[in-house]
């Protein structure tokens, strides 16, 4: 009976049925992929098993062996949250939070052979944004002056020595008010903007001398693949809200091109990419009005799938080519 090698995708379900994973399945066999959401599997009764011996681990999931993975896309699991556990007593939601989420991130040790895309410990240490700006100034990218900081008087002391500043907040996670989620995007300001810094120890803060935008860029790199887009949001050119996020054309509309980028700058993503360990990233840069390149961020498991759709770039052909390199 010949033995089918599989690529394992971690990820939730709207992903699996509306996003990344269609994609990809455009370019691989059903019989190749298994999708897997483990916080779901364990509270929806599938049940999650590591069963260990002399051979190493095995993860059975709904009395499934998982066996054949050669690649694993860790692309976007359901986190556990509190809702979830709002049906047991308030006394043991802790208790069953620490173990669920033990319990899960076995998972990571379970495929210790495979290709990851991109490995847990990786993805975790190349998420700070500090090194992110140190380890791409190592490599020569242009980087724009920044601090991190909860002082009010530094924050203060910053954005009266630059022409503008962008602000941008630390945390993925918005305050919630009214049950509503409030994402804060990145905002130009500039030493004349009234700003209350008083708060600023219970929200440090980002701030980034501001570059002279000519446009935008989303660069994705796949292993040593890179694709490169140029992205314009509409709305960031409406001053009174000072938003100098493109993000924020996600609700109102994105201008997204595929281009090309120097030779050097090409060469210094994949660079970053490798140097954080990753096999996978979603680089920020900005082009200037004088034809210089300047590095923001790195997203090690950011979306491309609207980049995909919007500028006609190949990425899931070369997320399936990576995938399937160890199948």
């Amino acid at each position: 009976m010949h033995t089918i090698n599989r690529c394992l995708i971690i990820t939730d379900a709207d992903d699996r049925d509306q996003g990344h994973v269609p994609l990809l399945m455009q370019h691989m066999s059903p019989k190749q992929v298994v999708v897997i959401d483990p916080v779901p599997a364990i509270l929806n009764g599938a049940g999650l098993t590591y069963r260990i011996d002399k051979n190493g681990i095995t993860c059975i999931c709904n009395d499934k062996p998982l066996t054949n993975i050669k690649a694993v896309w860790d692309r976007r699991p359901t986190p556990l949250g509190r809702e979830m556990l709002d049906h047991i007593n308030s006394n043991s939601v802790k208790y069953a939070s620490v173990a669920i989420r033990r319990h899960t991130y076995n998972f990571y040790a379970a495929f210790p052979d495979a290709l990851w895309v991109s490995n847990d410990n990786a993805v975790q240490r190349a998420e700070n944004k500090a090194l992110q700006l140190r380890e791409a100034a190592k490599l020569g990218f242009s980087v724009p002056i920044t601090i991190f900081t909860s002082n009010p008087q530094a924050a203060q002391q910053f954005v009266a020595r630059n022409k503008a500043t962008i602000i941008k907040s630390p945390s993925v996670q918005g305050p919630v008010v009214d049950d509503k989620m409030f994402y804060f995007f990145s905002t130009k300001i500039t030493p004349e903007t009234p700003i209350d810094y008083s708060g600023l120890h219970l929200a440090p803060a980002i701030f980034q001398a501001a570059v002279d935008v000519d446009y935008d860029l989303r660069i994705t790199v796949v292993g040593t693949e890179i694709f490169a887009a140029s992205v314009t949001a509409g709305a960031e050119k409406d001053l009174s809200i000072g938003v100098r996020d493109w993000r924020i054309g996600n609700y109102t509309g994105l201008d997204i091109t595929g281009c090309l980028l120097p030779k050097g700058i090409a060469a210094r993503c994949i660079a970053l990419v490798k140097t954080l360990g990753l096999q996978f990233g979603a680089i920020d840069m900005i082009r200037d009005k004088k034809g210089a390149y300047w590095f923001i961020e790195i997203n090690p498991n950011g979306q491309w799938g609207f980049v995909e759709q919007l500028a006609k770039l190949p990425i899931s052909q070369a997320m399936a080519r990576l995938l399937q390199s160890r199948m």
